[in-house]
């Protein structure tokens, strides 16, 4: 039975942390932003994580420092109001390995700037939203993980409705304190659908002879929240017709493994946002059997997709009493 555990400075295959050196392949996923290197030991079938594909891991993902102050990472380009005010990190004036006192310090200071009984215009108020933005998105352990390794920012929404406020406030205003309020802080996402982990998808879900769907999401992504009732209604549709479970990008080892690669660059993304829906076919001893849903977010769709696409069951057309007059 495999069993998965991280082992910190496990850097290849002869480390004899690990038993079995001929059924064990280590490597590098990614560096934290806080400079931990995230080193993932597999003991195991060769058949469920073959070596061509951690070899690709390793290639894709093993980066080195090169000063205190720069990373080579690839998952900060952000299009939109990145490109105009920069990367959240660019907003704080702080490298990608800064602490969390680092992130605090540097908002401190720039926010002491701004009196609460003064009158800013419309530009203004948008680079202040926007050091807010950096700040609330950095200081959480959560958004700032899903937008250093999936460029996935989980604020948008809440950038864009302060942004709309203030600007039906007229063009000079007042900047009120907190600048705005998230949303997605504090709550977490509920379902009954199995929870999977690094330590349970090998013989949970590769080793099953039953089909499996499988949402990836986060708790703190607006999307995610607001699928949770269509999903809820894919687990009572599909219900003993495949097993059905869920991983939180919280087990980013697994969400790392999951994720599909930029063809350009390798570095990981979920092509149609959060969240991201794959299936694994009975039988799927290896990660290139895995499937992946682009179409509809909806009960009908993804279970109509599972049950023709994947399961092979025959379509069942339905048809209004007005179609069939």
């Amino acid at each position: 039975m495999p069993s998965y555990e991280l082992i910190p400075g496990c850097t290849s295959p002869q480390n004899k942390i690990c038993s079995d050196d001929h059924a064990k392949i280590c490597t590098i996923l990614l560096p934290h932003p806080q400079l931990i290197d995230i080193n993932l030991c597999v003991t195991g079938s060769w058949d469920l994580f073959p070596k061509q594909w951690w070899d690709r891991i390793e290639l894709n993902f093993k980066r080195r420092m090169m000063d205190n102050h720069q990373i080579l990472i690839g998952v900060l380009a952000l299009a939109g109001l990145a490109a105009v005010y920069g990367s959240p990190y660019e907003r704080l004036g702080l490298p990608l390995n800064a602490t969390e006192d680092e992130i605090f310090a540097a908002y401190r200071q720039i926010s002491s700037y701004w009196g609460t009984e003064t009158l800013y215009n419309q530009s203004e108020i948008k680079q202040i939203i926007q050091i807010e933005h950096a700040y609330q998105l950095l200081s959480n352990n959560d958004t700032r993980r899903d937008y250093d390794y999936f460029n996935i920012d989980d604020l948008q929404e809440d950038v864009a409705q302060a942004l709309k406020q203030y600007e039906e406030e007229g063009d000079m205003v007042e900047i009120r304190s907190p600048v705005f309020e998230s949303t997605v802080f504090g709550k977490k996402i509920f379902s009954t659908a199995n929870d999977l982990t690094m330590a349970n998808f090998g013989e949970l879900v590769m080793q099953s002879s039953d089909p499996w769907l499988i949402q990836i999401f986060s708790h703190v992504n607006p999307d995610s929240r607001r699928f949770s009732p269509t999903w809820d209604k894919i687990v009572e549709l599909l219900e003993g017709v495949v097993r059905v479970g869920r991983l939180e990008l919280s087990q980013l080892e697994l969400a790392l493994i999951l994720a599909e690669r930029n063809w350009l660059n390798g570095y990981p993304f979920f092509r149609n946002g959060l969240p991201a829906i794959i299936a694994v076919p009975p039988s799927c001893s290896k990660l290139d059997c895995i499937k992946r849903y682009y179409g509809e977010k909806t009960a009908d769709a993804v279970s109509d997709w599972m049950g023709s696409r994947l399961l092979k069951f025959p379509r069942i057309m339905y048809y209004s009493a007005q179609a069939l007059v």
